[in-house]
């Protein structure tokens, strides 16, 4: 019998043993008295995981730095799942990855620094810009809703988020969330979709390393009132700010390089004075169109594309450099618009440029 009790003992030691192991190994490192972050290195990676944060109930801006020489390079899946008490987060850039569903059910988040959008930051800024690979995020983990959460919950708002010209997914953001700040530590392009259909937001900040806009990539952020272009983006492409219809503060910095403003780039913006940057000679289809302009200044441009100012009813003034070729129905119903304001015009396919405008061409 005490044989027996013996065994019994020390299998019961064994097991509990065992259990704490397995406690220990558990990534989840919160015992319930821990607060805030709670970091995990796992094995052979030289930097910091963001596992879980513990909601004190009463932090309410959050920078996240490392704790020693090695740097915060992932924030799990569900990281930051349900904290409450968080207005404003910051990701430093040093991280790479940022797991699906990392900021869900955050009802009271009002502003978020971030690397990049989605997954990682290799994603295509326009349809088969590269091949695609294991690395690259794709589909709906290049967007913002990779960032949050599928489920209802009271405090999130619902949007529909496309991924590309034929997807979208219903994912719910905090209502609160009203600024996106994009803080890369190298040359980023941001990609197609990134942002689409994102109604509550206002503002984004761009940081100085952003190189592209991409393809309907704030298309549908019908709350976004405020965006300065950086310097170093080259491109604007296609339907980048499409249908931001309270778009009324849209700047550009001082040695601007960009070239490019895609077919409906900034298509029925709240715009209402605007100077086309000297390095831009080129506008797109509809590039304007629908807009709520009055007054345009265009710089250095030489060709606007078809209806690139259609139904801009409010247009009164416009303004050029040199020489600008016209392609059909350039201001059509510019009613508002009685003189080109362009010493020199030239037109593509005809005359028809002005056609039910207040110009007689």
């Amino acid at each position: 019998m005490k044989k027996l009790i013996r065994t019994i003992l020390i299998t019961l030691l064994v097991s509990v043993f065992a259990f704490g192991i397995v406690g220990c190994n558990d990534q989840n490192a919160s015992s319930g008295s821990e607060k805030g972050l709670i970091l995990k290195r796992y094995e052979n990676e030289d930097f910091y995981t963001v596992y879980d944060y513990v909601d004190d109930g009463k932090t309410s801006s959050l920078t996240i730095t490392s704790p020693d020489e090695l740097p915060i390079g992932r924030i799990a899946e569900n990281a930051f799942d349900g904290v409450n008490s968080l207005t404003e987060l910051v990701i430093p850039n040093t991280v790479t990855e940022i797991g699906k569903g990392a900021f869900k059910n955050m009802k009271n988040l009002n502003k978020l620094t971030v690397p990049f959008i989605g997954l990682n930051a290799t994603a295509d800024a326009y349809f088969n810009q590269t091949q695609s690979g294991l690395d690259k995020a794709v589909d709906a983990t290049r967007t913002i809703s990779h960032f949050f959460g599928e489920e209802e919950y009271v405090g999130g708002v619902m949007v529909t988020n496309n991924y590309n010209k034929d997807g979208s997914t219903s994912v719910y953001l905090p209502a609160t969330l009203n600024t996106i700040t994009l803080n890369n530590a190298s040359e980023y392009a941001i990609p197609m979709y990134a942002f689409s259909g994102v109604i509550n937001l206002g503002t984004v900040n761009l940081s100085d390393n952003i190189t592209a806009i991409g393809v309907s990539a704030f298309e549908g952020c019908l709350g976004l009132a405020n965006v300065k272009i950086p310097a170093s983006v080259k491109t604007i492409y296609d339907s980048a700010f499409s249908g931001c219809t309270n778009l009324g503060n849209l700047t550009f910095a001082d040695n601007q390089t960009v070239d490019t403003f895609g077919d409906k780039a900034f298509y029925g913006i709240a715009l209402k004075n605007f100077t086309v940057p000297a390095s831009v000679t080129t506008l797109g289809e509809m590039c304007f169109a629908n807009s709520n302009l009055r007054v345009v200044n265009l710089s250095n441009v030489t060709k606007i594309g078809w209806a690139c100012f259609a139904n801009c009813e409010k247009l009164n003034t416009i303004s050029a450099v040199n020489s600008v070729e016209l392609s059909h129905y350039a201001f059509y119903k510019c009613k508002q618009l009685t003189d080109t304001g362009i010493a020199n015009l030239t037109y593509t396919n005809g005359d028809f440029a002005f056609i039910d405008s207040g110009v007689t061409a």
